[in-house]
Order: structure tokens, then C-alpha cells, then sequence
């Protein structure tokens, strides 16, 4: 294992070496331990375990004590953007708001446009009639007005980079011929993004048949961060306030890591928040105490204030809380399902698609 692909998770007093190897290898985490100065040892682990091991390591300081450890982690690395663009109004104002991005993080941006080509007998009658060509020359002028439309709209964000003199931020695409969600999925294997940012119609014009937004979060692995077309390039700098709504799910400790990369820039607070039903139990004030020392443990340069809100209604909740802390974007973890349980019982995500007018930020179990 190389060095450069590893990531520190903890340094530890030697005494507790012993708990934390047998914990990490009962698990399977490959990692490294370094003896370094003042008596204390150095544990890495591969950067895809990470969160996995911080999971295993806050197990551990749990049943066995936090004496001694001191819990590193480390800062997701965001350095790749993916942008699809489909030239609606919403969709170029997802673009600037990726520029913003893109200059706090030092990161580069890639749009991607997938275009469908109709089948002959699928046009109107018109068209089909003045169309004289071959199938193949056909296709071959639907993929050269896309991708016209691409290079004129990334030629029109790099004068806007220039214009704004912001340096480090290049501005590249891809033009694939599909579905959004099936060009999408292809450009995480080849491209591997870090973040996915989107645009989408502001909420009074939002619609079921909008789908290809939902289709995409669902089956993207990286962080997708859904932008509404009222919120462009100027709020990035206006933000301050940032909701990362938690079930007490495992899969919260790599949330927060990515979480915690994203927004490190923009120095925002953190409102950790449970929506539950009333009275608050003991599991769930377990679960927010748990969370809040991760916080403290691994991100202390964050600011944070856990909320326990009494609700049945966990968009009602999520709502109260938008309102009365002014929250600036909303951040969920949405998991896998079936198709039948995706119909039956819709995700918090697909709800508060359906339902917020404010930026959402969407990770994956």
C-alpha cells in the first residue's frame, strides 16, 4: 500500500495501541500504525475505509473509553465537479453556482450534456417529411447541435471566469448520447467526480415529471447538491447556515466527512438535527450524544449545535427548523431501496424535493 493513499485516522497514546489494532482487524480495515514523538502512535488507513474505520474507532472509544485517542480523520478532498446541463435557465445557473464552488475548493469543473436522438417515426409528420437524409446523418446533426450547444455554453462560463478574474478554475465537457441518469452514472466510473451540483426549477414550478433530478440522486455514489434556479452564484458567499438532518444511521459518520470537506471553505455552522416523535427517548438522546462528540472529536474547528425537535411529521419538523434557524441549505443521507418500497414509501430526499426552495445537499449510504 502506498503512503499517499493512505489517510491518518488517529494518534493514540502506545498503551491503547493494542485496543485499536484488535478492533481495526477484527473489522478487516487494512491500516498502518507509526510510532511518533511524545510516546503516541500514528494510525492510517486506506482513504475508501475511512469512514468505515471512523465508525469502528467511535465504537470503540464508547465501550471502551476516549482516554488517549485523539481522532484525526481528515477532510474530504473535493477536486472534480460534474455539472449535467440540459440549457434550461436552471441548469446554467447550477453552472455558476459550481463556479463558486469550484473557486473555494481549488476544484475543476466538468459539464455534461446527454442528448436523445427520436426515433424518425416519433417526429411530427413536418418533420419527417423534409427530413431526406440517412439514419447515421440524421444522428450525426442532432450530436453536432449538441454539441454546438455545449461548447457555446462553456465557452460562455470561461469569459465569465475571466471576467471575474478567478484563477484556478478550468471548465471542460463531455457530450453523451442517452438518459441524464444513464450519462450520469457512466461519467462517475470514467470521470470519478467528487460532487455532482444540479439545477432545478424553483419549487412552485417543480413537477412530478421532473424525475431525471430524483433518478440521478438516487443512483449517484457521490454527493449531489441540488441548487434551485432562485438560488444562484451570489448566495454561495451569503451563506451561514447549514442542516445536516440525521436518523442516527451508521452511515451518518461518512456523511459528515463529506460533509465536512464541502463546506470547510465557507465556515458555515453546523445544526445537527433529529426529528422525532414525541417524548424524545433514551436511544435517541444516545444516538445525538454519540454524533455530537464525533463532531467534537474529529472536526473541532466546525461549529455545531445539535437540535432534538418533537414532531410526527418529520417534514413539518425539518421546516420549523429551516424557519427559525434561517437555514441556507439543507443536507439529508438517502439510502438504497427497492423498487416496491420507492413507490410505497417515499424517501425523505424525494419529499423534500417536492417540498423545500432551498439548496439541498443529498449523500449515499
Amino acid at each position: 500500500m502506498k503512503e499517499k493513499e493512505m489517510i491518518r485516522l488517529l494518534t493514540a497514546e502506545n498503551k491503547r495501541a493494542r485496543d485499536i489494532k484488535e478492533a481495526l482487524e477484527e473489522q478487516d480495515v487494512a491500516f498502518q500504525m507509526v510510532e511518533t514523538e511524545n510516546n503516541r502512535i500514528s494510525v492510517n488507513v486506506p482513504e475508501g475505509l475511512l469512514e468505515r474505520a471512523l465508525a469502528i474507532i467511535h465504537t470503540l472509544m464508547e465501550d471502551l473509553g476516549a482516554e488517549g485517542i485523539q481522532v484525526v480523520g481528515s477532510l474530504k478532498k473535493y477536486r472534480k465537479i460534474l455539472v449535467p446541463v440540459d440549457f434550461t435557465s436552471y441548469s446554467e445557473n447550477a453552472c455558476y453556482v459550481a463556479i463558486g464552488l469550484a473557486k473555494r475548493l481549488n476544484a475543476e469543473i466538468e459539464l455534461l450534456h446527454a442528448y436523445i436522438i427520436p426515433e424518425l417515426t416519433s417526429l411530427p409528420f413536418d418533420d419527417t417529411y423534409s427530413f431526406h437524409g440517412t439514419m447515421a446523418e440524421y444522428m450525426e446533426e442532432a450530436m453536432d447541435k449538441a454539441k454546438e450547444r455545449l461548447e457555446n455554453l462553456a465557452k460562455q462560463l470561461r469569459q465569465f471566469v475571466a471576467e471575474k478574474k478567478i484563477s484556478g478554475v478550468s471548465i471542460n465537457f463531455s457530450l453523451l448520447r442517452g438518459l441524464p441518469a444513464d450519462a450520469v452514472s457512466y461519467m462517475e466510473e470514467s470521470y470519478q467526480p467528487d460532487v455532482i451540483v444540479m439545477g432545478t426549477r424553483s419549487l412552485e414550478k417543480r413537477r412530478e415529471e421532473d424525475s431525471s433530478v430524483l433518478k440521478i440522486i438516487r443512483g449517484a455514489c457521490v454527493p449531489v447538491l441540488v441548487v434551485p434556479e432562485s438560488s444562484g452564484m451570489e448566495k454561495l458567499d451569503e451563506m451561514k447556515r447549514i442542516a445536516f438532518a440525521t436518523d442516527f444511521d451508521e452511515s451518518d459518520f461518512g456523511a459528515i466527512r463529506k460533509l465536512s470537506g464541502l463546506i470547510a471553505p465557507f465556515h458555515l455552522k453546523v445544526y445537527c438535527v433529529h426529528i422525532g416523535k414525541q417524548p424524545v427517548n433514551e436511544e435517541e438522546k444516545s444516538g445525538m450524544k454519540e454524533l455530537q462528540e464525533y463532531f467534537c472529536d474529529a472536526y473541532p474547528e466546525l461549529e455545531v449545535e445539535c437540535l432534538m425537535v418533537e414532531n410526527e411529521d418529520v417534514i413539518a419538523g425539518l421546516d420549523e427548523v429551516i424557519r427559525l434557524y434561517s437555514i441556507d441549505v439543507i443536507a439529508v443521507t438517502t439510502h438504497k431501496r427497492n423498487i416496491i418500497t420507492q413507490v410505497l414509501y417515499p424517501s425523505l430526499t424525494k419529499k423534500l424535493f417536492f417540498h423545500t426552495n432551498i439548496p439541498m445537499l443529498v449523500f449515499h449510504s
